[in-house]
């Protein structure tokens, strides 16, 4: 979901093995962009307490190339990378040249036609120049983040992307990454509002099939007794295909008609589901703590919440900020112990 993993606030989710399928916790610190040495060590034991054993880094191309051929930081993401093999830890590695409502390209590519020959090469550039980081193969692989909602209006886009995701994907395994295994994420609301159509397409192009799964229909709560039945849609939509949550969640806020209780029950039939169905391999339970204020104002601006009726955009901050297993100050929800108890 979203520009939600913005590099330092989204340097991990940490997994635990549990029977088929692995779950993970987004590693959002306390006090988020203001986390001190102090909140990032409560981060790790909180991690710990999970059994982390998994990784997911995800960065925008934007991010690892703001300008034509001016690089991020590609060393701190190898090490990342390597540090992370290192401690046993596999690693979920999301590229997000499109991030759920727009396109995340460097600047001179921004209206560049997917297919083109200069935006294919710029890619394997940028691949080429984190090879030479040294960075060690992640696992898997997401090529662009809830592509569906993008493509929902953007249709006639979607044969091109279909031809750079083709051929980003031979110059991954071509570059020495040849067992990551590479997919392109979509939503679970593409299933329930008509966008099937697109994310059969984009899951029919994925070697894998990765979702990112909140029962949240325009801003209404779905009934969590519902949650099998959803699993068994996604099932049917992945096919044979391995099932990857790159997130999972559900909010807190009365203000939508739920509750801490309520969420803590989400995360108890979630993992109880997951588990039960072998296709699905890895879920990432989106996230530790909510997001502070000053995120919230950026997230509901950046999704175009920012001059929405005063009613909606309420609606969009009460789903989107209290996300967290914990508060944004640390203080435990019901789900942080239901998930604890759960993956222990």
């Amino acid at each position: 979901m979203k520009k939600l993993i913005l590099s330092l606030l989204f340097a991990a989710s940490f997994a635990t093995a549990a029977l088929a399928s692995e779950f993970t916790v987004l590693a959002y610190p306390r006090n988020g962009g203001q986390a001190n040495a102090e909140d990032w060590a409560a981060t790790a034991q909180d991690l710990k307490d999970v059994n982390a054993s998994t990784i997911v880094i995800t960065k925008t191309w934007k991010d690892m190339e703001p300008g034509s051929r001016i690089y991020g930081d590609l060393h701190q993401l190898a090490k990342d990378f390597n540090d992370n093999a290192a401690a046993g830890r596999a690693v979920f590695f999301g590229i997000q040249p499109i991030n759920t409502v727009k396109r995340e390209l460097p600047r001179d590519l921004e209206k560049t036609a997917w297919d083109d020959p200069a935006l294919i090469g710029r890619f394997q550039e940028l691949m080429d120049h984190i090879m030479l980081e040294g960075a060690k193969p992640p696992k898997y692989i997401s090529l662009a983040n809830e592509a569906d909602v993008y493509f929902e209006k953007n249709p006639k886009e979607v044969e091109s992307f279909l031809k750079f995701y083709e051929a980003a994907q031979a110059i991954i395994k071509r570059n020495a990454w040849p067992d990551t295994r590479i997919g392109i994420t979509v939503t679970f609301d593409g299933l329930m509002k008509g966008r099937t159509k697109i994310v059969q397409k984009l899951l029919q192009a994925s070697e894998i099939a990765i979702f990112t799964y909140y029962p949240v229909i325009d801003l209404k709560l779905l009934p969590i007794e519902d949650i099998n039945s959803h699993m068994d849609m996604i099932l049917a939509a992945a096919g044979e295909k391995d099932i990857y949550f790159q997130e999972a969640g559900f909010p807190s806020s009365e203000g939508l008609g739920s509750s801490e209780a309520r969420q803590a029950k989400f995360f108890d039939t979630f993992i109880s589901a997951a588990r039960s169905r072998d296709q699905i391999k890895m879920a990432s339970l989106f996230m530790l703590h909510d997001f502070t204020p000053e995120h919230c104002d950026m997230f509901a601006a950046y999704y175009g919440f920012g001059k929405a009726p005063k009613d909606i955009t309420r609606k969009f901050r009460d789903f989107l900020c209290t996300l967290g297993l914990k508060t944004s100050d640390g203080s435990e929800k019901q789900a942080w112990k239901t998930v604890v108890k759960n993956l222990k």
